[in-house]
This record gives C-alpha cells, structure tokens and sequence, in this order.
C-alpha cells in the first residue's frame, strides 16, 4: 500500500476545512473503494463506500451512528486501489 498526503493535491480536497457543520470531499480518481474518517486518537468514526461514479461527498459531522462527533482534529482517508490518500480536517 502507498500512503500519499494530500495537502494541496488536485486529486482529493476538503473544502471548506476548516469546518463547523459540514466539509465536502471531491476526488478525481477513477476507483475510490472506501472512504474513512479517524478523530485523533486513531478510532474510525465514519466509514462509506462511495457509489462507483460517485465523485464527491458531503460529511456532516457525523459518526456511524449518526451522532455529532466534537469540535477537534480529525483524518480523512481515501483508499483507491492499492493508493491511500490522507488529509487533516479541522471541526470547529
């Protein structure tokens, strides 16, 4: 697996971040095969399966369980074939 960051790469953004309610992620990549949201201590809060033409997703703020997750650091991965793009997002 190849891990990328993706600050400032035209493949994948967050905008806007930072956030208060909601952050939408747009990628170029043909294939996104699961998309996941970590807080900062690592623990996933927020995992999807984009739709294959799929290119863009609006994250509420929310965990699994439809909960508001609080104000704080959290990471973004976008799997892609064996490619693995990150970025830090900001929930204010």
């Amino acid at each position: 697996m190849k891990l990328q960051p993706i600050a400032n790469d035209a493949l994948f953004t967050a905008y806007p971040n930072p956030f208060n309610s909601h952050t939408q992620l747009s990628w170029t990549t043909e294939v996104v095969d699961k998309i996941e949201i970590f807080n900062a201590l690592g623990a996933v809060v927020k995992t999807i399966t984009p739709d294959v033409n799929q290119k863009q997703w609006e994250w509420t703020g929310k965990d699994s369980n439809g909960s508001i997750v609080p104000a704080g650091m959290y990471f973004v991965k976008l799997h892609s074939g064996t490619v693995v793009n990150m970025a830090k997002l900001i929930k204010l």
